[in-house]
C-alpha cells in the first residue's frame, strides 16, 4: 500500500484514509484470490521460523 501512495500529498489522517480506500477498492478481485491462496503457505513458513518475521 505505502508504494501506491507513494508520490502523493496526504495532509492529514482523514485524506490518508480516503486515499488507501480508494487505493484498496482499486485492487483486482484476482489479487484478494492470490492473498488469501497464499495464506495457508504463509502461515506454515511463520510455525516453521518459530513465529518470526519472514521475507516474502
Amino acid at each position: 500500500m505505502k508504494y501506491k501512495l507513494r508520490g502523493n500529498r496526504i495532509l492529514s489522517l482523514k485524506a490518508l484514509v480516503r486515499h488507501m480506500r480508494e487505493r484498496w477498492r482499486a485492487l483486482p478481485v484476482t489479487y484478494a484470490e492470490k492473498l488469501v491462496e497464499s495464506m495457508p503457505r504463509q502461515c506454515q513458513t511463520i510455525i516453521g521460523n518459530g513465529g518470526d518475521w519472514i521475507d516474502y
